[in-house]
């Protein structure tokens, strides 16, 4: 009975399972007449039968749940008094009002995993609001404020129901209440930085769930008003978010100019921590520039900023060690490679980041191909799903990229029937987060069709190769890749005119953009010379 109560005073009051017999309707109308703050309850048991459908056994059994409070009341158990609300406290109450909690949920419909997440979440940020209004702490309650925005620009995205969100991704973009712990220094609460705040949270939910386009319309809007404010902590975190929805996309001119703006601004500051986050993106753009002396320059930026803030091991030395890593990936020193890349992935496994640890794990599996060691590989795949998919749901678009690195390692090991279903798992995921004329959903199609190839289903696989061809800007290297694929199925079929065509645009575009030394131009190039032969160009293969 104490544990009973304990719950209800605390909200803890979990969303039924998906094979729970409760209707939604019922668990929406007790969670509202069990609110501690009596303000969200039902006005009348009128109002109360009405939501849950009304009829005699509805009363008896709500008459029980009457007589359970009353016996708690009989066996001493004290259930706190509701103390008057501060501002903050009345504002969460509007965020996360009974209405909207209820449209929320039903915009969520089956997916009752995010339906137990937002409604923990909802439940520990009222008991951190509570905290802060006790405490009467400014700061805190000015931070919590901007958590509030943040979380209000969520709901209202979910019960938006736009075409395209993710749910799972829109939930990830918000402020954990524990941000405010301890604050010391946070946005005040004027309403246009609150209101520049859920903003922003916005932004990075469009982003994650793919619309990149909306995304963008209000990152513009973002830096607009940050610029307006005047205050340069604001403008950082406006261009911040901006340059990310730039990278998300794959404009990664772009992204350079926002992450660098981004990073002027918090050397300006003094803000080291920013800094070094500020260097590490510009790591992961440059790198993906194919500027590897571009990235290693902003790795020392990062490293000197983390020491000049502490140096102290956590986040940022975990994701040092793995940008690291990646780069000496990129510059194909495999054992400083795995080096760099295991102690980040045990630092993140200390830390309790799961999702980051399977991040590590998905570049630990391309170490281990290029070593030919493919039973490590193998187990690094499939740990990097398992833990990634444990911790973020069987939903997160980024299941993709673990997907496809599956698929790779069983093709690799001549198991192409096993990697086609990997490829396709990653196919339906790239389709669902990000539509069908995504880069991202193209890469895992060419790779899809490089199974088929294997497997002999030919025209299959060319269809694919020409729907990315067809789909992808000429100058990104996924439809040079395609290009090259289908270079391959022309000298197969004869057409080595065809075959040389293609294989010439491929080679062209892999040079220009990554340079005659890097190993993907080197495949081109192989093929490029199988074309030269088979169309009787000995001296030029």
């Amino acid at each position: 009975m104490t544990q009973l109560v304990e719950a209800i005073c605390e909200e803890r009051i979990e969303v039924p399972k998906a094979d729970s017999p409760v209707p939604r309707r019922v668990f929406r109308a007790l969670r509202r007449g069990l609110s501690r703050n009596p303000s969200r309850r039902y006005p009348s048991m009128d109002a109360l039968l009405e939501a849950l459908g009304g009829g005699s056994r509805t009363a008896a059994w709500v008459g029980g749940i009457g007589v359970v409070c009353i016996a708690a009341v009989g066996l001493g158990v004290a259930v706190p008094r509701q103390a008057a609300p501060c501002e903050t406290s009345t504002r969460l109450d509007q965020v996360w009002s009974p209405e909207r909690e209820a449209r929320a949920l039903d915009a969520l419909g089956e997916n009752r995993r995010a339906g137990r997440i937002l409604n923990e979440y909802g439940r520990v940020l009222r008991k951190s609001v509570d905290a802060a209004c006790e405490a009467e702490e400014p700061l805190s309650l000015a931070c919590h404020d901007n958590v509030l925005a943040s979380f209000d620009a969520v709901v209202g995205l979910l019960i938006e129901e736009r075409d395209g969100i993710q749910p799972e991704a829109v939930i990830e973009s918000l402020t954990k209440p524990s941000f405010c712990d301890g604050a010391a220094s946070r946005p005040g609460t004027d309403s246009e930085m609150i209101a520049l705040a859920g903003l922003l949270t916005r932004v990075d939910s469009l982003a994650l769930s793919g619309l990149f386009d909306d995304a963008l319309e209000d990152g513009h809007e973002a830096v607009r008003r940050a610029q307006g404010l005047g205050r340069p902590g604001l403008s950082l975190g406006a261009f911040y978010q901006r340059a990310k929805v730039y990278a998300r996309r794959g404009d990664l001119e772009p992204a350079h100019a926002d992450f660098t703006a981004a990073y002027e601004l918090a050397v300006m500051t003094g803000n080291y921590g920013m800094s070094a986050q500020m260097a590490l993106s510009l790591v992961w753009v440059t790198q993906n520039q194919n500027d590897l002396d571009g990235a290693e320059h902003w790795l020392r930026v990062a490293s000197s900023a983390q020491e000049a803030q502490g140096g102290a091991l956590g986040y940022r030395q975990a994701r040092i060690l793995m940008r690291s890593g990646e780069v000496a990936l990129a510059r194909t020193d495999m054992p400083r490679a795995r080096k760099l890349l295991t102690e980040s992935a045990e630092l993140w496994r200390s830390l309790e980041n799961a999702r980051e640890e399977a991040t590590v794990l998905a570049s630990l599996v391309t170490v281990e191909i290029e070593a030919g060691e493919l039973d490590a590989a193998l187990v690094a795949a499939r740990r990097a799903i398992e833990i990634f998919a444990a911790e973020n749901g069987d939903g997160d678009p980024q299941l993709g990229s673990h997907y496809s690195n599956l698929g790779d390692v069983f093709l690799r090991r001549g198991q192409a029937e096993k990697a086609l279903e990997a490829y396709e798992q990653a196919v339906r995921r790239r389709e669902k987060s990000y539509g069908d004329e995504h880069l991202s959903t193209g890469r895992a199609r060419t790779a899809k069709g490089s199974a088929l190839l294997e497997l002999g289903r030919v025209d299959e696989a060319k269809a694919l190769f020409e729907r990315v061809r067809r789909d992808a800007p000429p100058e990104e290297l996924v439809a040079a890749t395609a290009q090259m694929m289908l270079s391959r199925v022309a000298s197969d079929g004869g057409e080595h005119e065809r075959a040389l065509g293609l294989a010439n645009k491929a080679f062209i575009s892999y040079e220009t953009q990554l340079g005659a030394g890097h190993v993907a131009s080197a495949e081109v190039r192989v093929q490029l010379a199988r074309a030269k032969l088979a169309a009787g160009g000995l001296d030029g293969a």
